[in-house]
């Protein structure tokens, strides 16, 4: 044993002689002779070239003080090379020895004098800023600083990703009895997308961070464009809650939120939102979420799960008031522009353009690229909406984003009798996107839908009807000029207004075959329609108006692709001896501002009726189970359907 002893404290006696000869050579060469081997550590370290340019010095003891000046760290290879990631004038550190030997890094003190830092994100999403190599270290035991110090540092950020371009200047002090804004300040400006970009950061002294279980506050407030984002708050110095501040948002529209923030939100009219939002681990909660979009009310809370592939969300939302107004920005449509109404500058712009140019489709472009970015689980809720003319009691919307596909399952709105119901499939992993849509109308009054004139609907009866259609686009304008799907129509009975009847003018109503009364309204025995739409072509199928007196056929159809509207209703009276002249009345010109006129030539010939009805009855009856398998059999519309065919198959061969 005791020889074992001897040769063991002969053993650390050579070594603490080795040690004392490398100090002792260092101390009288100069540790100027270590900058090169550092380098090539670092090198290996982060595969980037590094370099010591100035001079290096070294206080030994149990705490070692490195200072090192003009220090500078290279891009990766596809950066310009006279372009170097960080240059700083001075670095000054402390390292100890202890916790070095058991493979911990701690630096109780860390200086960075004049440190000028060039970070750089490419289109495709390599970044500069991205070290290691396949000799480095994976980064997973990074060193902890007690205390840092930043004099006059400066940022720069170039982002394709998120078109930002922005210089910043950063600066930080020890001062634990400095003001907020004293300790630690970053501030940017720059562009975002093309506008002025401005960040205000403020926190504590770093040498608070260095406490466990105690909050660090922080500030920030960024300007991009008109959109802002505060937050005030605190982070945590331990992995229990990392983040908790008052956060609010606000902005002309809530799409360009995910340039800044990476979040996928629809369009939107302007928006102002505030939260607590809280981060720890891989979930981020902004709850208690209060504020407007548009002139609509809106609360409720989110979640966004960052742990997996892609960031996943979870939304509970809600509206005491929806403005129906605002739902059009959803497909990229301004809002009403009207005094009193909510819109951005660019939207009424955009309002102020599709009126000059007499549409009605948005053209607005729809980014599915960014429907690849996250998954979403959204509910929403308005409990009452403020529609104007249109009396609906409430709105409920569920969205479902996975893998790039995204479904309304369904998006309902509801009148105080009846329903209409929204299932739309977008896939955003085609190009253009790929779009299937079902809209179905089912038990509406009509009265409820249209003006009172003397206090009396000037339209009453009882409306289904439905629309399918699918088609690529990405926009909703580009969508509707290559749709392809079918749509119908039937209101079961009713009557029409003698007032709003005398209100389309007396010569279409004769040629409609209407007879006016001062007092009397119009019965309609049925009302039906079939409609084929391809390739942005809605053409009617089959189209017909079932009065007492008379039977309207109508034929033509819409160009979506251009907005443009071609109809022609030709009349067929049931008695030889009333209006049995009747002339074509026309519809015709864009969707926004149709024209109704009097076709000059032409007469419904007598007996015309019977040969329509055959051409007619076939496709409406077939429509009927399209909208709903009931009407086809139990409606009042099929009822009369089934009349007027008997009646046709008895009727004697035009001549």
């Amino acid at each position: 044993m005791a020889r074992t002893l001897r040769w063991t404290g002969g053993v650390l006696l050579a070594i603490a002689a080795v040690v004392a000869l490398a100090v002792g050579a260092l101390q009288i060469l100069g540790w100027n002779v270590l900058r090169g081997p550092i380098a090539t550590v670092v090198t290996a370290r982060t595969g980037r070239p590094f370099a010591i340019h100035g001079d290096l010095d070294v206080d030994l003891g149990l705490t070692l003080r490195v200072t090192a000046r003009d220090l500078e760290l290279g891009n990766p290879p596809w950066v310009d090379p006279k372009r170097p990631m960080l240059r700083m004038r001075e670095l000054d550190l402390s390292l100890r020895l202890p916790q070095l030997l058991r493979g911990r890094v701690v630096l109780p003190r860390l200086m960075l004098d004049q440190p000028q830092v060039a970070l750089l994100r490419r289109a495709d999403g390599k970044t500069s800023w991205q070290l290691g190599s396949e000799e480095g270290g994976d980064g997973n035991n990074p060193p902890r600083i007690r205390e840092l110090v930043i004099r006059d540092g400066q940022v720069e950020l170039e982002d394709a990703i998120r078109g930002l371009n922005l210089q910043a200047a950063v600066s930080s002090s020890n001062r634990l009895d400095a003001p907020l804004g004293q300790q630690l300040r970053v501030t940017a400006e720059g562009r975002y997308n093309g506008q002025p970009f401005r960040l205000t950061a403020r926190g504590g002294s770093l040498f608070a961070l260095a406490e466990r279980g105690t909050r660090y506050p922080v500030a920030l407030d960024v300007r991009a464009g008109d959109t802002r984002i505060t937050l005030k708050g605190s982070v945590g110095t331990d992995a229990a809650q990392t983040l908790d501040a008052r956060l609010t948002v606000s902005g002309p529209d809530t799409a360009e939120l995910y340039g800044l923030l990476g979040v996928v939100l629809p369009n939107s009219p302007p928006y102002s939102v505030s939260g607590q939002l809280r981060h720890a681990g891989n979930a981020v909660r902004f709850d208690d979420l209060s504020g407007k979009i548009g002139d609509s009310d809106l609360a409720g809370s989110m979640r966004f799960d960052t742990g997996g592939p892609r960031v996943r969300m979870t939304a509970d939302l809600r509206s005491q008031r929806l403005d129906f107004d605002d739902l059009g920005s959803l497909l990229g449509a301004p809002p009403a522009t009207g005094n009193g109404e909510t819109a951005s500058l660019e939207q009424k712009v955009q309002a102020t353009q599709l009126a000059q140019e007499g549409r009605l489709l948005p053209d607005a472009p729809l980014h599915a690229d960014r429907l690849r970015a996250m998954d979403a689980d959204v509910r929403y809720l308005a409990a009452s909406v403020d529609a104007r003319t249109v009396p609906l009691k409430d709105v409920r919307v569920e969205v479902q984003l996975k893998d790039g596909v995204l479904r309304l399952s369904p998006a309902s709105f509801s009148f105080p009798q009846g329903n209409l119901e929204l299932w739309l499939t977008l896939d955003g992993t085609q190009d253009p996107a790929a779009t299937d849509l079902d809209v179905r109308l089912s038990k509406v009054l009509m009265d409820q839908l249209t003006p009172q004139i003397d206090g009396v609907p000037a339209l009453a009866g009882t409306l289904d009807g439905r629309a399918s259609m699918a088609g690529r686009g990405n926009s909703v304008r580009d969508f509707a000029a290559h749709a392809n799907g079918r749509m119908g129509l039937a209101m079961n009975g009713g009557r029409m207004s003698h007032l709003a009847v005398e209100l389309v003018g007396l010569d279409v109503a004769e040629a409609l075959g209407v007879l006016i009364g001062k007092d009397k309204p119009v019965d309609i025995r049925c009302a039906a329609g079939a409609l084929a739409l391809q390739d942005g072509q809605l053409r009617v199928k089959s189209m017909l108006i079932d009065t007492e007196d008379s039977l309207v056929i109508a034929g033509g159809g819409v160009d979506l692709a251009t907005e443009r509207l071609d109809l022609k209703l030709q009349t067929h009276s049931k008695d030889a001896s009333l209006l049995s002249g009747q002339t074509p009345v026309t519809l015709s010109g864009p969707l926004r501002r149709p024209a109704v006129g009097i076709e000059s030539k032409g007469l419904a010939a007598r007996g015309a009726a019977a040969l329509a009805l055959g051409a007619v009855l076939t496709p409406v009856a077939a429509m009927l189970a399209f909208i709903d398998p009931g009407l086809a059999q139990d409606s009042d519309c099929a009822a009369r359907l089934r009349e007027a065919g008997a009646a046709a198959a008895d009727a004697p061969p035009v001549r």
